[in-house]
């Protein structure tokens, strides 16, 4: 049994099983699909693509980064007594005159580079890239046939999602779309309203009044705001079109969150902001960012982003439990990024340049880990984790070994695997050889009825 380390003490061993028992067997999936829970369970497998990826970066990035002003702004900014309320009477005047419409008109993603962006993304780890196309607010950011509310009519005139998919693509990341339009119908009901007190009290918000006769001579002349304010069938077409694009082959993946168990076979289950306690027998997907959604600038000026570290702590997690992790970097309106950001993905960059092999490819142990700091709790979980102890470690697999992934350095210079401990039922193979991954040398290792004791070389923390 040979075993593998790195700076952060990454263990691997080649006698270890390719994946955790359970999982099923990932196949081609027969055509065509149908419109019912039966087809899409019975049919679907999560391609190996996805499987093997593991981390993704999302552009959450729409109108809505324009104010610098965090999540959920074109509903907030009309909800007298919110923060967004007051920053954007302050900084564009008040909603009964200026409502988020004239947003959709200010972003001009004047300095957006995708290319560099993407080179960024890729150097990070990232093996897809996942582009918003429609958020609440109903604004497609791509050349929509649907409604001219688009990035293509209005705004940067621009294809934003379009080009993010050629520039991907030219990288050699898979792309994706996110559409959150499920809550279009109510989301923006609060433009509609009015102020409940104060000298415009009970005078509607533009979103009331406006219609396509009050654009003449305007900007967004010949467009109705009526149109900007306002399942299973999906699955089915995606997936059977996905095999008609490939040759038979599936290659979709649809995420969406809060699917009963019994479901899950059929879409790929996504948590956002948190994790699975233990290994999911289906692939799962973890959604979160960095800060905020959409861009605030408040986030970036008080320091407040994940740090690089906290984020590879994440993704090694979820990595072990049979996850993926998709981390949204925001977009300043204009298309860049800030310096905490910049940072946090140099700092991706370094540790998967010397540890992606632990990531990408890899399978589920027999075990995720162990250690003290348990993770877990669902969706919205993530404020509850905890900082990571040297006795915590998660394990990964991948062409018969096994790696072992430290998630602090041991002040002994030690790294105790009780998981591999002597006799242990979980790995009772003989262990030949430990190396740190990215070396061939062979370190220090001793096996006792405590654990499998490395003896971890001096400046590799």
């Amino acid at each position: 049994m040979n075993q593998k380390l790195s700076r952060r003490a990454l263990l691997q061993s080649s006698a270890a099983v390719m994946g955790a028992a359970g999982l099923p067997a990932v196949q081609a999936a027969p055509s065509p699909f149908k419109p019912t829970w039966d087809s899409l369970v019975g049919g679907y497998r999560t391609p190996d693509w996805f499987r093997d990826a593991k981390f993704g970066i999302w552009a959450h990035w729409s109108a809505q980064c324009v104010p610098e002003a965090g999540d959920w702004y074109a509903r907030q900014m009309y909800m007298q007594g919110n923060w967004q309320y007051d920053h954007h009477v302050k900084n564009y005047g008040h909603p009964t005159q200026v409502g988020f419409m004239e947003m959709n008109n200010r972003w001009k993603a004047e300095n957006w580079d995708p290319e560099a962006l993407m080179d960024l993304y890729a150097k990070a780890g990232a093996k897809y890239f996942v582009s918003l196309a429609n958020h609440h607010d109903n604004f497609d950011a791509y050349d929509s046939k649907y409604h001219p509310w688009n990035s293509v009519r209005v705004g940067p005139k621009k294809d934003i999602v379009g080009t993010w998919a050629k520039v991907a693509r030219a990288k050699g990341l898979r792309f994706g779309v996110s559409n959150h339009s499920a809550h279009a119908w109510h989301w923006f009901q609060t433009a509609y309203g009015y102020d409940a007190e104060g000298p415009l009290a009970g005078q509607r918000y533009d979103a009331f009044k406006l219609t396509k006769a009050d654009g003449k001579g305007k900007w967004w002349e010949g467009l109705d705001p009526q149109d900007l304010y306002t399942g299973r069938n999906m699955v089915m077409h995606y997936y059977n079109a996905s095999m008609a694009w490939h040759g038979g082959k599936l290659e979709a993946v649809l995420n969406a969150k809060e699917i009963p168990p019994e479901w899950r076979a059929g879409i790929v289950e996504d948590v956002e902001r948190g994790q699975r306690a233990g290994i999911e027998p289906l692939p799962w997907q973890t959604d979160t960012c960095i800060g905020d959604w959409h861009y605030n600038r408040g986030v970036f000026e008080g320091h407040h982003y994940k740090s690089a570290a906290s984020i590879i702590h994440r993704l090694v997690d979820i990595v072990s439990k049979n996850g993926n992790l998709l981390l949204s970097i925001p977009l300043r309106g204009d298309g860049t990024i800030d310096a905490d950001e910049r940072k946090v993905l140099d700092g991706l960059g370094e540790w998967m340049g010397c540890n992606g092999e632990a990531i990408h490819g890899t399978r589920p142990w027999r075990s995720f880990g162990e250690g003290p700091t348990q993770i877990g709790g669902g969706m919205f979980s993530e404020n509850q984790v905890k900082d990571f102890t040297d006795q915590d470690i998660r394990f990964t697999t991948k062409a018969g070994a096994l790696y072992a992934i430290g998630l602090a350095w041991p002040k002994s210079g030690v790294m105790r695997i009780a998981s591999l401990a002597q006799d242990s039922a979980l790995a009772p193979g003989l262990i030949e050889r430990v190396e740190a991954v990215g070396s061939t040398d062979s370190l220090s290792f001793k096996r006792t009825p405590q654990g499998l004791e490395v003896k971890l070389p001096e400046g590799l923390a």
